[in-house]
């Protein structure tokens, strides 16, 4: 069985992603692999999905990076000096035509049969095999049991909820039949997810055989970077501390307690 590390969201946080990148090469590791969100929010997304291209850490689509491919394609006007605060218009402008060929061409998610593990960025629907899960796997946190929908059906939990269209918070999703994706997953599978922000790393182990893993530790809002270390009967983790706090969204989250 191969071994294989997993790094959680590294949202344009280039100097904790090289850190990190640089310990897990003293590992004995066979390949190095994201579970997206490479750009936005951070000081250098460019950076970060250069880093990523010349290193050929296999990486799969996350929310952020669809977020960015669809304002490029609609050719929204940049210019970081006029907006320094606005993330998504510094990550756009840090942008070339290979990089975001580069991101376009980002699975949804990663399948490996030889170890039973599957890398995802937000989480699998239940209901549908793996080569058929919704694009929305890229977003999903609460989810419906059993309502269908072309894309996949998403909720928010946590304190981002009340920025979702829904702005409904976890318990009114509860109340509507929505439960969080790893509570509803039953398959063999171990899954390795980033989107959900855990102060440290969450395993959960569901119905089936698999466990879910979820790696994004919030390094962007100053907690640690992380990445999983997957091939053996024990997990085992990697971190690296925040040089500073970048985006201050979730700061209460993370200070020291």
């Amino acid at each position: 069985m191969k071994r294989r590390a997993i790094i959680g969201d590294v949202h344009g946080c280039i100097e904790e992603f090289k850190e990190l990148y640089a310990r897990l090469e003293w590992q004995s590791i066979d390949e190095i692999v994201s579970v997206g969100d490479l750009v936005d929010r951070g000081p250098d997304s460019g950076a970060c999905v250069q880093f990523a291209m010349d290193k050929k850490i296999l990486t799969v689509m996350g929310n952020h990076e669809d977020s960015i491919i669809r304002l490029w394609d609609k050719k929204v006007q940049f210019d970081p000096e006029r907006d320094p605060k606005n993330h998504k218009i510094v990550t756009l402008s840090q942008m070339n035509d290979q990089r975001m060929e580069w991101m376009r061409n980002l699975p949804k998610l990663h399948v490996y049969d030889d170890s039973g593990l599957v890398v995802v960025h937000g989480g699998l629907f239940p209901g549908y095999p793996l080569y058929a899960q919704p694009h929305n796997v890229i977003r999903a946190q609460m989810v419906h049991p059993y309502r269908r929908k072309k894309d996949g059906d998403v909720r928010w939990w946590g304190i981002d909820a009340a920025k979702h269209k829904s702005k409904m918070t976890e318990e009114q999703n509860r109340a509507e039949g929505y439960v969080r994706w790893y509570e509803a997953y039953d398959g063999e599978e171990d899954v390795v997810y980033g989107h959900s922000v855990f102060v440290q790393p969450f395993i959960h182990q569901n119905k089936g055989k698999g466990r879910t893993i979820g790696i994004d530790t919030g390094n962007v809002f100053g907690g640690v970077l992380t990445a999983v270390i997957h091939g053996e009967r024990s997990l085992y983790f990697v971190s690296v501390p925040p040089k500073k706090i970048y985006c201050e969204d979730k700061q209460e989250k993370f200070k020291p307690r």
